[in-house]
């Protein structure tokens, strides 16, 4: 079987060992792909869409199907009374639409490209880069909203960052990998007219 970062190290060496802004650095190793499959990356898309919109129509327009009125476990809940370890009778639209959109987001986050088998090290070079960007920007409006959130508005903010490191992650992650394969395609074709290469190969 051959080695899928062959390609990707015969582009380092054609470059004199440098690589390109979205190639991985030559010593940089080529972790697991992530373990779902691609296909997962859609079903998780729908999942975050609605749990989106039913948690915008519960926060704003105060949405409660009675169908979502349950008796459920509670571990803590602080209400009128602290009760611990008990059972509490809740309508969990609010609870439901965070679930929906944690494990949307979190199940495109740990679902394969379709070129994850071609392309292993570079993408996880760019999850690298997109994780380190997310944490980074995620440290900054903590910090920033410690100093000038207060009251509800914390406690909203804090709410709000459950979301906000896997959805900045994501949205990072496509765009990288949207440029890399926009270069790679120009890279392509300037080698194509280099070889003096037909209408057809310019396409491909």
């Amino acid at each position: 079987m051959s080695d899928p970062t062959a390609g990707e190290a015969k582009s380092a060496e054609e470059n004199g060992g440098v690589n390109g802004p979205f190639d991985a650095p030559p010593s940089f190793p080529s972790p697991p792909s992530p373990p779902l499959p691609p296909w997962v990356r859609l079903v998780g898309l729908g999942f975050a869409l609605v749990g989106a919109i039913l948690g915008y129509l519960r926060a704003r327009h105060g949405f409660q199907p009675a169908a979502l009125d349950l008796r459920v476990f509670a571990l803590h809940s602080s209400y009128f009374e602290t009760r611990v370890l008990t059972r509490i009778d809740k309508n969990v639209t609010g609870e439901l639409a965070c679930l929906l959109l944690l494990l949307g987001l979190h199940a495109q986050i740990f679902s394969r490209e379709a070129n994850e088998a071609n392309e292993a090290t570079r993408l996880a070079w760019l999850r690298l880069r997109a994780l380190a960007f997310s944490l980074a920007a995620n440290g900054v409006v903590l910090s920033v909203g410690i100093g000038t959130v207060f009251g509800l508005g914390f406690v909203a903010l804090l709410l709000a960052n459950m979301f906000f490191v896997p959805a900045v992650y994501l949205v990072t992650f496509r765009t990288l990998v949207a440029l890399a394969n926009r270069r790679a395609r120009a890279k392509r074709v300037q080698d194509a007219v280099s070889r003096g290469a037909s209408g057809n190969e310019l396409v491909q």
